[in-house]
């Protein structure tokens, strides 16, 4: 068995990449069950399929690190009997773990929409790729393990065991994947952008979910390394190193892409408090010497209209309400979220909770300038 200190160029590479993006999946993992947590949301089936996919390619890793140890990235002809074998179940081990993590995190993907955009057509759309996805799934499972006859031909071989051409395959996988995380990624585009929401609202969300396409790209990589492998087909343990890196990197990038949405609580009820306090004592210390100086030049926006925001976690009942009268501007935004209960009495004094600033202002007429009344 070769040592720690005989690891291949690429396997090290690849060693280095499986611990980085371990630590950064599990934690964007943990912050998505936080978020849940935090915001009381009940626990659904896209949260157990990250999670199964999260699992499916922490074992790849191990059988990639063993794989590693064993001359993964190095030449067949520097390998012996036993090293060759490892590479040989690495391959099939591979394919059948990394193919359950790229389902199960489309699933996740298909379900979280399902969950933001709730309208029936959307929802056909999302429950057909679905299933989609799902057949896929099933039929590169069977096909993976059909591949020889044995299975265990490629690193056991006996008289009359045969394995089969699988470039096709290969290129099969990558084809369907390519298509479905095309899918994945345009789906709720048509659907996001005929929201009535601020146009600022719309290009974060819509950068957010587009982050997708890197996993695009990514396939496109696996492709042109697939291409050069199926080149030297008895020099696969070189190439083997470069493929599992980019497999892995679209699964990680899969799963990472597949939490953010589901975050938002975290920002919202943790960091975003955090940082408005940290502000207001900043503005608290400059009012105390600049005193009633501070007035802003502004532009008056139009007011909006009722709209909904995009956010997996609450269920809410959402009313922007805008009054006007002369000299006055007040605006109110009416949320319900679960993990805002009844107002609460603390010893003896009525304390009325708010969820969001109700913000009145005094409009001076005839300039530009105004003087906030209260917040």
């Amino acid at each position: 068995m070769a040592g720690l200190r005989s690891l291949s160029s690429s396997g090290a590479l690849l060693f280095v990449f499986i611990v980085i993006f371990t630590v950064i999946c599990a934690t964007v993992l943990g912050l998505r069950f936080w978020a849940a947590r935090i915001s009381r949301r009940s626990f659904y089936p896209d949260d157990a399929f990250i999670g199964l996919s999260f699992t499916s390619t922490c074992v790849l890793e191990g059988v990639v690190i063993w794989a590693i140890v064993n001359g993964c990235g190095k030449q067949a002809a520097e390998l012996n009997a036993y090293e060759l074998a490892v590479q040989g179940k690495l391959y099939f081990l591979s394919g059948i773990f990394w193919l359950l993590g790229s389902v199960f995190v489309k699933l996740a993907v298909l379900w979280l929409y399902s969950r933001i955009f709730v309208t029936d057509q959307f929802r056909r759309w999302a429950y057909g790729l679905m299933g989609i996805v799902v057949c896929y799934g099933i039929s590169f499972l069977v096909a993976y393990q059909t591949n020889c006859h044995p299975i265990s031909q490629l690193w056991d071989p006996v008289k009359g065991g045969w394995c089969r051409d699988v470039t096709g395959e290969q290129f099969g996988t990558i084809g369907v994947n390519l298509a479905l995380d095309i899918a994945i990624v345009t789906l709720p585009m048509p659907t996001l952008w005929s929201l009535n929401m601020p146009q600022r609202k719309k290009l974060i969300v819509t950068l957010m979910f587009s982050i997708g396409i890197i996993t695009i790209a990514t396939l496109g990589w696996r492709l042109a390394v697939t291409i050069e492998a199926s080149k030297h087909p008895l020099d696969f343990s070189y190439y083997l190193s470069t493929i599992g890196l980019v497999s892995l990197l679209e699964v990680w990038l899969s799963i990472i892409v597949g939490c953010l949405p589901t975050l938002a609580p975290v920002f919202n009820l943790k960091v975003k408090p955090a940082i408005s306090k940290m502000r207001s004592t900043g503005n608290h210390s400059s009012q105390g010497v600049a005193g009633s100086h501070q007035l802003r030049s502004f532009k008056q926006k139009r007011p909006r209209g009722l709209y909904s925001e995009l956010d997996e976690s609450r269920d809410r009942d959402f009313v922007a309400l805008h009054d006007h009268a002369p000299g006055m501007a007040i605006t109110a935004e009416i949320t319900s979220d679960p993990y805002y209960g009844q107002p609460k009495l603390d010893e003896g004094h009525r304390v009325v909770h708010v969820r969001r600033d109700i913000e009145s202002q005094q409009w001076y007429q005839g300039n530009d300038l105004y003087h906030p009344v209260g917040r």
